[in-house]
């Protein structure tokens, strides 16, 4: 015969953390909330001081102590509703003295020290440490890095960076179908490795049924070894559009600085000459047909669209300024800013719902009354309004050629849905306007959309077909279009 006696079950009622205050007793206070409530056992007391043990440690404070008070277990409690009391003894907090780097091949060990200097003889500090470690695995020059604290006593330490070299160059052959560049082959060739530094190289070759466009990059990720970012690109080709085919070639350069983890700002300028080697235009006056445009400009991001995954919803807002001058060598004068900003959700059972806008203004400055059509803003087509196919939306001459415009608005809204495997469906609705000149600045002439897309999720992007239907039709313009396209629409 076995007797049990229940009795009551002890839980705990609150959580009192001493010797410590400010910002890091508000830390250890949120990791120590989620156990209020929960039973009074061993488990529990040792979970407990060792979730705020840890985090301690990764802060530095690598000589850290946390002792149980009063709350025990085994102690003899009179009350069911027990205060656990912990006493946090915080020690030093260590600096970074040393950085030690091993399983470097072709780069020098300097090359992963000098990106480590800026924390030298300061505290230890993670969130540093991980936006140093994200920065080298998205360049694809490591296929694994580890880094670790090292203690050293005393209140020192090293961080020990282990990593593992990637291929530099990579060779790759592409090909596809848009619907509106038709067919499309291409060749690119990259070396992350640029004479021995780390300076990445590309250069890309693409021909499809409108032209044929190659273009060189250079990127130096950490110009002068600082946290400016320094790019070059070289570009030529030439596209037939319709009213017009053209031919440019010219230079743009770029540097930025991350202000912050999200946000970066950028400084651009560039060069370049275009030629309309065919023009069909008729009643319309498109500017000059052979030009060249000095161009400055600056821009800004606020990226969390990687925020999605983690948290559930994610945004993206970015704004840009440009400024072009025939000061010196250029041929047209005018000012352009445009602005985009677009929020995700992700829904019960995988659903995610994307909204977006986007606009842009543009104002030809000086004796400069017509900006060159190829300069000037297009809409319709499978990142715009979806009802229209690629950029028939807006303005026309007589022969129903888009002109373009100086001011335009797009207003995105996307609602997917899993269906089995990698695909997705998708319904949408689009508005947007494009207007000829920057004084009819308004929300009017509004053209709307709705439609249904089906998608494939690819690890770089989603492959998307769309059938957007018009809404709002006028004479002249289509009941609807279908667009095939490759990655997000906005």
């Amino acid at each position: 015969v076995v007797r049990v006696v229940e009795g009551p079950a002890y839980k705990i009622a609150a959580i009192e953390l001493t010797g410590i205050e400010g910002r890091l007793f508000a830390k250890l206070n949120r990791l120590a909330e989620p156990y209020v409530g929960k039973p009074l056992n061993v488990a529990n007391m040792r979970a407990l001081p060792g979730e705020l043990l840890k985090a301690l440690h990764e802060r530095g404070y690598f000589d850290a102590a946390v002792e149980v008070l009063s709350g025990q277990p085994e102690d003899v409690l009179t009350q069911s509703d027990v205060v656990v009391e912990l006493a946090v003894h915080t020690g030093v907090m260590y600096r970074i003295t040393e950085v030690r780097v091993s399983g470097n091949e072709d780069l020098p060990e300097s090359f992963v020290a000098k990106r480590f200097e800026r924390l030298l003889e300061k505290p230890y500090d993670p969130v540093e440490i991980n936006k140093i470690y994200r920065e080298f695995i998205q360049t694809g020059i490591y296929d694994t890095m580890e880094v670790n604290p090292v203690p050293l006593g005393d209140g020192l330490m090293a961080v020990e960076v282990v990593v593992e070299e990637a291929e530099f160059r990579n060779l790759g052959f592409f090909g596809g179908f848009g619907s509106f560049d038709g067919a499309i082959l291409g060749t690119s060739y990259t070396n992350r490795n640029l004479f021995g530094y780390g300076r990445e190289f590309r250069s890309h070759l693409e021909w499809n049924s409108r032209g044929i466009q190659g273009k060189i990059d250079y990127l130096d990720r950490w110009f002068l070894d600082s946290r400016w970012r320094f790019g070059i690109q070289l570009f030529t080709g030439s596209r037939d559009l319709p009213g017009y085919e053209k031919w440019q070639i010219g230079i743009l350069s770029t540097l930025s600085y991350p202000l912050t983890e999200h946000s970066t700002v950028s400084l651009y300028g560039g060069f370049t000459h275009v030629s309309l080697t065919e023009n069909s235009f008729v009643d319309v006056d498109i500017g000059p047909e052979d030009y060249q445009v000095q161009l400055f400009g600056a821009s800004y991001s606020w990226d969390h669209q990687g925020d999605l995954e983690t948290r559930g919803h994610g945004y993206i807002f970015e704004a840009s300024l440009d400024y072009a001058t025939s000061a010196l060598v250029g041929d047209v004068s005018f000012v352009r800013g445009q602005m985009r900003l677009a929020h995700y959700w992700q829904l019960p059972k995988n659903t995610e719902l994307r909204l977006g806008i986007r606009g842009g203004a543009m104002q030809p400055l000086g004796d400069q009354d017509v900006i060159p059509v190829d300069l000037r803003f297009f809409s319709g087509g499978s990142r715009t309004v979806r009802s229209f196919p690629e950029r028939e939306l807006g303005p026309e001459d007589a022969r129903h050629h888009p002109t373009g415009g100086e001011f335009f608005t797009t207003f995105n809204a996307e609602y997917s849905i899993p269906l089995r495997d990698s695909f997705l469906f998708a319904i949408f609705a689009d508005a947007g306007n494009l207007l000829g000149s920057i004084d009819e600045i308004s929300l009017d002439e509004m053209h709307y959309a709705a439609g249904v897309g089906l998608r494939y999720d690819l690890p770089v992007g989603p492959l998307r077909m769309d059938y957007g239907f018009n809404l709002n039709r006028s004479k002249g313009e289509p009941k609807g279009s279908f667009h095939i396209g490759f990655g997000f629409a906005f």
